[in-house]
C-alpha cells in the first residue's frame, strides 16, 4: 500500500466517498480530518466524532488498544485543532490520516508544515511503523509541489484542465490522462493499476460502504461502513468500525499499544 494516496475530482463526484472507502479498506486505524464536514464522514458513528484534538488525543492513548477497529472523525470549527493533530503525527503508529479537501487546510499557515511533514516522513514515524496519509483535492494542481511530489498513488475522477492532465501525464503516462479527461460523471481511475481497484464509479464505493458483501469466500466486497457491525473473525464477537471490541482487548497489532505514544 502507499505511504501518500492522492484522491482529486470536483465536488458531487464521488472523491471523499471514494477516499474514505479505501481509507478503511487500506487500514483499521483512520483518522480524518473534516475541515469540509462533507456528508460521507456522517456514517461514522457519532460517539467517534471529535470537535477537539485534546479529548481524541485522550482516547487514542487511553482507550483505542482496546478496539480492533476503528475509524474516528476531527471535525472542528477552530483550525488549530486540526494543525495539533498534525504535530502529534510524528508519535502515532499503524495510523491512516486522511485529510478531506487538503487546500482548505493549507489556507491555515500553521497546517502547511506539519502536513507536508507528514508526507515526507511519515513512513518513518511511530518508531518506523508509519503514517500513511490520504489527500483529497478538487485538481492535482490545488495540491503544493513538496506535497503531491510524494504521492505513490492516484486516484482521479474526470479533470480537464491542461495543467492538470500535463501533471497527471508525467505522473502515470499518457494513456492514463487521456482516459481521465474523457470520463464520464461519477467515474474513476487509479494509478499505479495493479494495487486494488483500478477503475470504477463512485456508486460502487457508496454501495459498499453502505454494507455490500461478497459472494465468495476471500472476497469480503468491502469493508463495512463505519459504524456498522459485521461479523467478528475468527468467532470472536462483532466488530464495530470505531467501536468494536476485540475478543482480546488488544490492538490490531497485537501488541497492546496505543497508536498514540503519551511519551
Amino acid at each position: 500500500m502507499a505511504w501518500v494516496t492522492l484522491t482529486v475530482g470536483q465536488i458531487q463526484q464521488g472523491k471523499t466517498t471514494l477516499a474514505l472507502y479505501q481509507a478503511i479498506h487500506e487500514s483499521r486505524r483512520v483518522i480524518v480530518l473534516d475541515l469540509a464536514r462533507a456528508k460521507p464522514f456522517d456514517r461514522i458513528t457519532p460517539a467517534w466524532q471529535f470537535r477537539h484534538w485534546a479529548p481524541l488525543a485522550r482516547w487514542l492513548v487511553n482507550d483505542s488498544a482496546n478496539y480492533r477497529r476503528w475509524c474516528l472523525t476531527l471535525r472542528s470549527d477552530e483550525p488549530m485543532e486540526y494543525v495539533a493533530l498534525l504535530q502529534a503525527a510524528p508519535k502515532m503508529r499503524e495510523v491512516l490520516l486522511l485529510v478531506d479537501e487538503l487546500p482548505k487546510l493549507l489556507s491555515v499557515p500553521e497546517a502547511v508544515g506539519p502536513v507536508t511533514r507528514v508526507a515526507q516522513t511519515g513512513a518513518n514515524m511511530g518508531g518506523g511503523r508509519g503514517v500513511r496519509l490520504r489527500i483529497t483535492a478538487q485538481r492535482p494542481l490545488n495540491v503544493p509541489p513538496n506535497i503531491r511530489s510524494q504521492a505513490e498513488r492516484i486516484e482521479s475522477f474526470r479533470q480537464r484542465e491542461p495543467g492538470d492532465l500535463a501533471w497527471l501525464e508525467q505522473f502515470a503516462g499518457e494513456a492514463f490522462a487521456t482516459e481521465v479527461a474523457g470520463l464520464g460523471s461519477h467515474q474513476w481511475r487509479s494509478f499505479p493499476p495493479n494495487e486494488g481497484a483500478r477503475t470504477g464509479r463512485a456508486g460502487d464505493e457508496s454501495r459498499s460502504l453502505a454494507g455490500r458483501r461478497g459472494d465468495r469466500a476471500g472476497d469480503p466486497g468491502g469493508p463495512p461502513a463505519p459504524g456498522e457491525v459485521q461479523p467478528g473473525e475468527q468467532g470472536t464477537p462483532a466488530v464495530q468500525v470505531g467501536a468494536g471490541r476485540g475478543a482480546s482487548g488488544a490492538s490490531d497489532a497485537g501488541d497492546g499499544l496505543s497508536p498514540l505514544n503519551p511519551e
